[in-house]
């Protein structure tokens, strides 16, 4: 029988299938690295794009910043990060309605649900959660906001869609499990579970 609500308790005939954990896999750590530059240039380049459509002063797409402006420039990634786990624990809170939990290690913040095993299906809704909603966000402020403050949202909704590389993994490899995986994230270590026939891989 297929889970479909996030439970607390991991039904018995389920198994641990994959833990990922970046601290321990170096390799998947860089490559995720690497994907996300290239991810930041092909979002900077759409970002900047769709502003240059949207606005209808070209001058507020002009990448010359006053020092005055460097200030906007350096709070957009931090304000954007926060954001970023923020929308992450809405999501956990709307679908466990238990308070999620924050915190920081080392260069990265997390929001986790480390007490709930959450279907699959909910859970790549939670992923996919910041990246859809700060962007969209982003895109229908961009045509109001004054032009002093572009430069700095197009950073910040750059940052977002490139620092969601690793959200965009989970998914990929949730799309290949089948519908009954449930997935415990504990912060820096996401437990991906299967019933005991289909734990292979």
């Amino acid at each position: 029988m297929v889970t479909m609500n996030p439970v607390q308790t991991l039904p018995e005939n389920y198994q641990l299938s994959r833990s990922i954990d970046l601290s321990k896999d170096r390799k998947l750590a860089i490559l995720l690295n690497l994907v996300g530059a290239a991810l930041f240039i092909l979002m900077g380049w759409f970002f900047l794009t769709t502003a240059s459509l949207l606005r209808t002063d070209q001058d507020s797409l002009s990448w010359t910043i006053e020092f005055s402006d460097l200030l906007l420039l350096l709070l957009a990634v931090p304000v954007v990060i926060l954001l970023h786990e923020l929308v992450h624990g809405l999501f956990f809170w709307v679908f466990t309605r238990h308070r999620p939990r924050f915190g920081v290690k080392a260069l990265y913040a997390y929001a986790a649900a480390p007490d709930w095993f959450i279907p699959r299906g909910t859970f790549i809704w939670v992923a996919l959660s910041p990246l859809v909603t700060i962007s969209l966000l982003g895109l229908l402020l961009l045509p109001l906001l004054p032009a002093a403050l572009i430069p700095a949202v197009l950073l910040a909704l750059t940052a977002n869609a490139a620092g969601a590389v690793g959200d965009l993994f989970i998914v990929f490899l949730l799309l290949t499990r089948p519908a009954g995986t449930l997935i415990r994230d504990r912060g820096d270590v996401v437990d991906i579970f299967q019933p005991s026939s289909s734990t292979a891989g």
